[in-house]
């Protein structure tokens, strides 16, 4: 094999191939020439990389890995491969087909030492007219292409800049996540930041980091005490539902569970001996009721988060409830005794239970050590919640809690603050009731990047539904398509292209935004290439895996909607709330899909009659139930709407 003077469109080198076999297997034992000189750092991974992979070398430009069983191209003995060019000189680089890039004198390293990838299922260019990839979809939308090397830039409200994401292990990134208080039914402003710190998740992964994410949930506080008084339960069967329409609701809305979940109740002893730990260092004292406080005045970095000038602060003073303003900041409590009728655990420090702010610092250090990665959260739990839990933790350890704190925004709901009062308030089950699908109550609530406020309107969830329509109908025209062989060097630049860019807008501080935008371009130009004729079978399989990267972080290609409709439509049949139920989303459901299948295939048979009129007339009837036919030379198709 050698590298002939041929350049690529774009100024790549190309491999030439003379015998197939041979080169399909990889290129190890070839000689390899480029400019009738031999690159004497060109070699193969000793460690033997999987078939059809070789780790080569770009001489003093950095290293690579590349697929050398590439598409037949329109010349029979012909195999192109694309090597590292000159115009890739950055910090990061698109992937190609197979394996991960690395280039830039920050990432040079002899090549013994190149990481050996081990890939997802890749399957070949299926050339022959006729054949399929089997298991195109699973292969393609589960699983994008082998993880790539992008370091995380991430905004840290503790530092007020934008700093690197890194494990501080250089092994698993460690991150603690705020979880719900199990009092009542969560609501979409909580959901976007869960959805937030999901991406997040998703995008690292993506990466190739490795991550150990503990997120707690909240099921004893000052509400839920409050109401599982008011309803006469313990406040373990009060919070019970509430803990399950939660893990109800992250599944409706694709949000990965993390490694760890921790339920407060569950670790009161560390707690106890957490505040044992402040007590001793003099952080701690203890008052006339029994109750446990934390001494602000010994920890003079207190609001170095938040940034809240505390300087007026009255020493001593108190403040007993859970969440106050700046203006109240005060000793605040650690441990509460206990008040006649209230849960309570008799402990070495005495009868009552946990403060909020305690609860999180016990919980994450127990999980992720005395210093971890990063702490993640609402931005209204900066002050007083996370600004306590430094105090706390540091006292103690005297080493930083957390690395890295990453917030995220408020949302408005049409321009004004969400509340009951407002008459704009809505549970994730409100909007699935009202007819909306969860994945495009998602993909509203993650379009604006984290760090901007989101204005949250029914206009917008339309458009995301109509986003996710183009994106779905796409990537089954490209699945279902019958496509030449061969490839369009355009439409293989514009996916490396757009791959590379979405990588980038998420490396930079989540943005999500612009991550979306090379995405819509590479459809556009995709679909208009279809249209023209100019769009192959290789080409097919480039863009599929850009998509497989964005789904792996924004999860909306593949169409889980029905299942939690159905849940949420079920839930407000049990709960008797029939009356919020939209009359169109009942008609729609009012249909099952061997009904629709019948209906269907009754109107094959019309139009075979030439009895248009009843065909047009359950075109109608389903479409008034939000059923849609889509006919075309493949067969007869039909969608939920």
């Amino acid at each position: 094999m050698k590298i002939g003077p041929d350049r690529g469109p774009h100024g790549q080198a190309l491999v030439r191939g003379v015998g197939d076999e041979a080169e399909a297997e990889g290129c190890g034992g070839s000689t390899v020439e480029a400019d009738n000189k031999v690159w004497p750092d060109l070699r193969r991974n000793p460690r033997s990389p999987p078939r059809g992979l070789c780790a080569m070398g770009w001489k003093s430009k950095g290293w690579g890995q590349f697929s050398s069983s590439l598409c037949r191209s329109s010349l029979a003995d012909t195999r192109y491969a694309s090597l590292l060019a000159p115009r890739y000189e950055k910090n990061w680089l698109p992937a190609p087909p197979v394996g991960k890039l690395i280039a830039g004198s920050e990432y040079r390293q002899p090549l013994s030492n190149l990481p050996v990838l081990h890939p997802v299922r890749n399957p070949r260019c299926y050339n022959r007219k006729g054949q399929t990839l089997p298991g195109f979809r699973q292969n393609f939308m589960s699983q994008p292409s082998a993880p790539q090397s992008m370091p995380v830039r991430l905004f840290n409200t503790l530092t007020g800049q934008i700093d690197p994401l890194v494990p501080s292990d250089g092994q698993a990134l460690r991150m603690y996540a705020c979880g719900p208080t199990v009092y009542d039914y969560g609501h979409i402003g909580n959901f976007r930041t869960f959805l937030q710190i999901d991406v997040l998740r998703r995008f690292l992964k993506l990466s190739g980091v490795e991550i150990r994410h503990v997120m707690n949930i909240t099921d004893v506080d000052d509400k839920i005490i409050r109401n599982s008084s008011e309803a006469g339960l313990s406040i373990g069967d009060y919070s019970a539902r509430y803990v399950d329409a939660f893990f109800e609701d992250i599944e409706a809305l694709r949000i990965e569970r993390p490694e760890e979940i921790a339920r407060a109740t569950e670790h009161i002893p560390r707690m106890v001996e957490l505040v044992q730990r402040l007590s001793q260092s003099g952080a701690a004292y203890k008052t006339e009721d029994g109750s446990w406080y934390f001494r602000l005045a010994s920890f003079p970095e207190y609001g170095k988060l938040s940034k809240k000038d505390l300087s007026g602060m009255e020493d001593g003073a108190r403040v007993d409830v859970d969440e106050y303003e700046k203006d109240s900041a005060r000793d605040f409590a650690l441990w509460k005794a206990a008040k006649p009728g209230e849960t309570a655990w008799d402990t070495a420090i005495g009868h009552g239970r946990p403060g909020w702010h305690i609860e999180c610092s016990a919980m994450s250090m127990e999980f992720l050590g005395d210093s971890f990665d990063l702490h993640a959260g609402g931005e209204d739990l900066m002050f007083p919640h996370h600004e306590n839990e430094i105090a706390q933790s540091e006292s103690v350890t005297h080493k930083p809690l957390a690395h890295h704190w990453m917030h995220v925004r408020f949302l408005l709901v049409d321009g004004r603050k969400m509340s009951k009062s407002e008459g704009n308030f809505y549970t994730l089950r409100d909007l699935l009731l009202k007819g909306y699908k969860a994945s495009a109550i998602r993909l509203a609530l993650i379009s604006v990047p984290y760090r901007h406020q989101l204005n949250f309107t029914f206009e917008g969830l339309i458009e995301a539904t109509a986003a996710i329509e183009r994106l779905r109908n796409f990537h089954e025209r490209l699945v279902n398509g019958a496509f030449a062989a061969g490839e369009n060097s355009d439409i293989q630049t514009a996916a490396k292209d757009a791959q590379a860019e979405y990588m980038a807008s998420l490396a930079n501080d989540l943005n999500t935004a612009e991550a979306r935008a090379p995405i819509f371009d590479l459809i556009r130009a995709s679909n208009s290439a279809i249209d023209h004729g100019r769009f192959f079978d290789c080409d097919r399989n480039a863009v599929l895996k850009v998509l497989a990267s964005f789904d792996a972080v924004f999860d909306v290609i593949e169409d889980h909607d029905a299942e939690p409709t159905k849940r949420a439509v079920a839930w407000a049949e049990q709960s008797g709330r029939q009356a919020d139920i939209a009359p169109e989303l009942q008609a729609r459901l009012s249909l099952s899909d061997e009904a629709i299948d019948a209906l269907v295939a009754e109107r094959t048979q019309a139009k075979k009659q030439r009895n248009f009129a009843r065909a047009d007339q359950i075109r109608n009837e389903l479409a008034e139930k939000g059923i849609l036919i889509e006919d075309s030379k493949d067969g007869v198709r039909w969608k939920r709407k």
